[in-house]
């Protein structure tokens, strides 16, 4: 049955789409997780900031009990400045009552163990650990939630993708554009879901350490190379106006605000073109000859 082939209006409205969601949800997804780390670096530098003041409480406090060794009636000198005057909740060691109290703001922890109103016993803790207990580290919420739930599922779905559309692309000549494009937007998605992992920023030791998207960026490039074999030659004269050089400042612009995530998309793109540009120029004819054979049989089918 005839069919009318993909035209460029189509294609390029269709891959506006594809790039815009690739875009919009990694750049939501970057977002997300710089937000996380900005609440992780604020936790600890309060954290940080709480233990080197409660480091000098701690000295205060522990100087202040130390004298109540040799003075009467030390309980109720306790109770006066850390309960409020109230009795200790205590709890019984043989003869002894011991009482334990933890600094609201700081952790640190007091035990004293009383003789009838006598102070025998003292210890005193402090550390990350107990002023954590009364200042939780708040949730890393990018490695959770729907965003990363979602950015999890990407990868396992994208790469059987793309591993089927490269085989597409090689051995059925007829889909060869079409795969080569699956492949494309298949390695994109994956690489903006494995740049935009919680556990690496997009600072370049992020990206260094980063060794999944090694393997994405191989996906890409051999993408574009199977791109550039693949269409024909007569599919690829650019003309461009002044509306399509505004539509590609706005582009960039829009790229830029993004960011991080924006500028690392940016440049991605502008590597593939390089590369797609550079296979195009240096392919042999005879493969020149072929895609365009293809293309036509296809449109006349």
């Amino acid at each position: 049955m005839p069919h009318e082939p993909q035209t460029p209006r189509v294609r390029a409205i269709a891959w506006l789409v594809v790039l815009s969601l690739i875009i919009g949800l990694g750049a939501y997804k970057a977002n997300e997780n710089q937000r996380d780390r900005d609440q992780q670096a604020a936790y600890q530098q309060e954290l940080d900031r709480l233990e080197k003041e409660g480091s000098a409480e701690y000295q205060k406090l522990s100087a202040w009990t130390k004298n109540l060794f040799n003075q009467d009636n030390a309980r109720q000198a306790t109770r006066d400045k850390f309960n409020g005057g109230k009795p200790w909740p205590t709890r019984e060691e043989g003869d002894y009552e011991v009482a334990t109290w933890q600094h609201p703001n700081y952790g640190i922890e007091l035990q004293f163990t009383f003789n009838g109103d006598n102070l025998v016993g003292f210890g005193a803790s402090t550390g990350t650990s107990l002023l954590q207990k009364v200042m939780p580290e708040p949730p890393a919420f990018s490695r959770s939630g729907p965003a990363e739930e979602f950015r999890r599922w990407v990868p396992p779905i994208t790469g059987p993708v793309w591993i089927v559309a490269f085989a597409a692309a090689v051995f059925a000549p007829r889909l060869g554009r079409v795969a080569a494009e699956l492949m494309l937007a298949a390695s994109l998605a994956t690489a903006a879901a494995h740049v935009t992992a919680p556990y690496h920023s997009l600072s370049a030791r992020g990206l260094l350490t980063n060794d999944a998207l090694f393997f994405t960026l191989v996906m890409y490039a051999a993408s574009v190379v199977m791109l550039a074999m693949r269409t024909p030659p007569s599919h690829t004269r650019v003309r461009f106006g002044v509306r399509d050089l505004l539509l590609l400042t706005t582009a960039v612009a829009v790229l830029l605000a993004l960011g991080a995530f924006g500028v690392l998309s940016l440049a991605v793109l502008c590597v593939g073109v390089l590369i797609y540009a550079a296979v195009r120029r240096l392919r042999p004819a005879s493969a020149a000859l072929t895609a365009e054979t293809v293309a036509g049989g296809d449109a006349t089918d």
